[in-house]
Protein backbone atom coordinates (compact mmCIF):
# COMPACT_ATOMS: atom_id res chain seq x y z
CA UNK A 1 0.00 0.00 0.00
CA UNK A 2 1.20 3.70 -0.85
CA UNK A 3 0.38 5.67 2.52
CA UNK A 4 1.45 9.26 1.86
CA UNK A 5 1.64 11.37 5.00
CA UNK A 6 1.78 15.10 4.78
CA UNK A 7 3.09 17.24 7.27
CA UNK A 8 0.91 18.54 9.91
CA UNK A 9 -1.42 20.83 8.22
CA UNK A 10 -1.70 25.14 9.86
CA UNK A 11 1.19 23.34 12.03
CA UNK A 12 3.90 23.00 9.47
CA UNK A 13 2.88 26.89 7.63
CA UNK A 14 3.39 28.53 11.10
CA UNK A 15 6.12 26.21 12.61
CA UNK A 16 8.00 24.40 9.92
CA UNK A 17 8.13 20.28 9.45
CA UNK A 18 9.62 18.57 12.76
CA UNK A 19 12.79 16.41 11.67
CA UNK A 20 11.90 13.48 13.74
CA UNK A 21 8.27 13.23 12.58
CA UNK A 22 9.13 13.90 8.75
CA UNK A 23 11.55 11.25 9.12
CA UNK A 24 8.93 8.70 11.14
CA UNK A 25 6.54 9.02 7.95
CA UNK A 26 8.93 8.26 5.63
CA UNK A 27 9.75 5.23 7.46
CA UNK A 28 6.14 4.35 7.68
CA UNK A 29 5.31 4.74 4.18
CA UNK A 30 8.37 2.57 3.17
CA UNK A 31 7.74 0.09 5.62
CA UNK A 32 3.83 -0.62 3.94
CA UNK A 33 5.22 0.16 0.66
CA UNK A 34 5.23 -3.88 -0.40
CA UNK A 35 1.62 -4.74 2.09
CA UNK A 36 -1.25 -5.14 1.46
CA UNK A 37 -4.46 -4.11 3.52
CA UNK A 38 -6.90 -3.93 0.68
CA UNK A 39 -7.89 -5.01 -2.27
CA UNK A 40 -10.07 -2.25 -3.67
CA UNK A 41 -7.73 0.74 -2.23
CA UNK A 42 -4.03 0.99 -3.27
CA UNK A 43 -2.91 4.30 -2.08
CA UNK A 44 -3.99 6.16 1.19
CA UNK A 45 -2.99 10.02 1.49
CA UNK A 46 -3.08 11.25 5.16
CA UNK A 47 -2.88 14.81 6.14
CA UNK A 48 -3.14 15.37 9.75
CA UNK A 49 -4.49 19.05 10.73
CA UNK A 50 -2.76 20.94 13.89
CA UNK A 51 -4.78 23.81 14.08
CA UNK A 52 -6.29 25.94 17.12
CA UNK A 53 -9.88 25.08 18.06
CA UNK A 54 -10.43 28.96 17.12
CA UNK A 55 -9.76 28.06 13.53
CA UNK A 56 -11.25 24.77 13.51
CA UNK A 57 -14.88 26.00 14.94
CA UNK A 58 -14.31 28.85 12.39
CA UNK A 59 -14.98 25.55 9.75
CA UNK A 60 -11.08 25.97 8.70
CA UNK A 61 -9.41 22.78 8.63
CA UNK A 62 -12.00 20.54 8.75
CA UNK A 63 -12.01 16.69 9.08
CA UNK A 64 -12.59 14.80 5.47
CA UNK A 65 -12.61 11.60 4.22
CA UNK A 66 -12.74 11.35 -0.28
CA UNK A 67 -12.76 8.33 -1.65
CA UNK A 68 -12.17 7.90 -5.22
CA UNK A 69 -11.82 3.98 -5.54
CA UNK A 70 -12.25 4.34 -9.62
CA UNK A 71 -8.04 5.15 -9.09
CA UNK A 72 -8.03 2.70 -5.39
CA UNK A 73 -7.27 6.32 -3.79
CA UNK A 74 -8.88 7.53 -0.25
CA UNK A 75 -7.45 10.92 1.12
CA UNK A 76 -8.29 11.53 4.74
CA UNK A 77 -8.05 14.67 6.87
CA UNK A 78 -7.90 14.24 11.05
CA UNK A 79 -7.75 16.90 13.17
CA UNK A 80 -4.53 16.30 16.18
CA UNK A 81 -5.53 18.36 19.50
CA UNK A 82 -2.79 21.77 18.98
CA UNK A 83 -1.85 22.53 22.79
CA UNK A 84 -1.04 18.76 23.08
CA UNK A 85 0.57 19.05 19.88
CA UNK A 86 3.14 21.74 20.20
CA UNK A 87 3.64 21.50 24.25
CA UNK A 88 4.97 17.65 23.16
CA UNK A 89 8.29 17.14 22.59
CA UNK A 90 9.75 15.01 19.63
CA UNK A 91 8.88 11.65 20.96
CA UNK A 92 5.80 13.04 22.23
CA UNK A 93 4.61 14.05 18.62
CA UNK A 94 5.37 11.40 16.68
CA UNK A 95 2.71 8.90 18.77
CA UNK A 96 0.61 11.94 18.14
CA UNK A 97 0.79 11.36 14.36
CA UNK A 98 0.75 7.29 14.86
CA UNK A 99 -2.49 7.95 16.34
CA UNK A 100 -3.37 10.15 14.03
CA UNK A 101 -2.73 7.73 11.11
CA UNK A 102 -4.77 4.68 12.76
CA UNK A 103 -7.42 6.87 13.56
CA UNK A 104 -7.60 7.82 9.66
CA UNK A 105 -7.27 4.34 8.98
CA UNK A 106 -9.88 3.16 11.03
CA UNK A 107 -12.36 5.80 9.84
CA UNK A 108 -11.66 4.32 6.51
CA UNK A 109 -11.27 0.97 7.17
CA UNK A 110 -15.06 -0.32 6.26
CA UNK A 111 -15.78 1.42 2.95
CA UNK A 112 -12.16 0.45 1.74
CA UNK A 113 -12.56 -2.74 2.83
CA UNK A 114 -8.68 -2.30 4.76
CA UNK A 115 -8.04 -5.51 7.46
CA UNK A 116 -7.12 -2.64 10.12
CA UNK A 117 -6.59 -5.23 12.79
CA UNK A 118 -3.73 -6.31 10.28
CA UNK A 119 -2.56 -2.53 9.73
CA UNK A 120 -2.53 -1.58 13.67
CA UNK A 121 -0.92 -4.62 14.53
CA UNK A 122 1.90 -4.02 11.82
CA UNK A 123 1.89 -0.49 12.39
CA UNK A 124 2.71 -0.95 16.52
CA UNK A 125 5.12 -3.76 16.07
CA UNK A 126 7.52 -2.09 13.88
CA UNK A 127 7.61 1.20 15.53
CA UNK A 128 8.64 -0.38 19.31
CA UNK A 129 4.84 1.19 20.17
CA UNK A 130 1.75 -0.10 21.82
CA UNK A 131 -1.65 1.43 21.88
CA UNK A 132 -1.49 2.94 24.93
CA UNK A 133 1.65 4.80 23.76
CA UNK A 134 -0.76 6.34 20.68
CA UNK A 135 -4.20 6.98 22.30
CA UNK A 136 -5.02 10.46 21.26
Amino acid sequence: MDLNINSPAYYKNIYGVDDEVYWMCRDIAAFVKNKRYSDIVDIVGISPVVAPKELLVNGQWKEEIKYDLKFKLVSVRNQIDFDKYISSNADGKCKLIVGNILKSIKSISRKAKIDYTLFENDLLEFLKYTMDDVLN
